[in-house]
């Protein structure tokens, strides 16, 4: 029979004489409290718009999508469970990924090999190469 362990820690904050001498703080600077916008770079916000009814763009973010969270199968079709750039996350389809997701796919899938203990997938060289003579034609036209 396995039985939990008992919890030890009493989960309080220190008291000002528990806070070790190391940690150095300046009176008048760091009792202002939680940071202003203004104290933000203005790269770190990100706005989500929404045009008409249903359609949902974000500004201020390169990709809409920031991670790749996990993969499922429904109706015999995979998806993935997405992070977008406000916070929230969907399920989405393969197909509605890719190739603009590609790359989060790819290191998605890599990452759950190493985890499981698979063996790195070997990608040819030539068609690394092939590939992006393609993606370079695509470039030029």
């Amino acid at each position: 029979m396995a039985r939990p362990m008992p919890y030890r820690r009493n989960g309080r904050r220190p008291f000002p004489n528990e806070v070790p001498e190391e940690i150095e703080t300046l009176p008048g600077v760091d009792d202002d409290g939680p940071l202003d916008e203004d104290d933000l770079p203005a790269t770190s916000f990100v706005e989500r718009i929404t045009i008409g009814c249903e359609e949902t763009a974000f500004t201020g973010v390169t990709n809409a999508i920031l991670q790749i969270l996990a993969k499922r199968v429904k109706n015999y079709q995979q998806q993935y469970s997405v992070l977008t750039a406000s916070y929230e996350t969907y399920w989405r389809s393969t197909t509605s990924l890719l190739p603009t997701y590609e790359a989060l796919i790819r290191s998605y899938e890599d990452e759950q090999r190493r985890e499981d203990g698979w063996p790195e997938l070997r990608r040819s060289a030539r068609m690394v190469e092939a590939n992006a003579s393609v993606d370079e034609d695509e470039l030029l036209f």
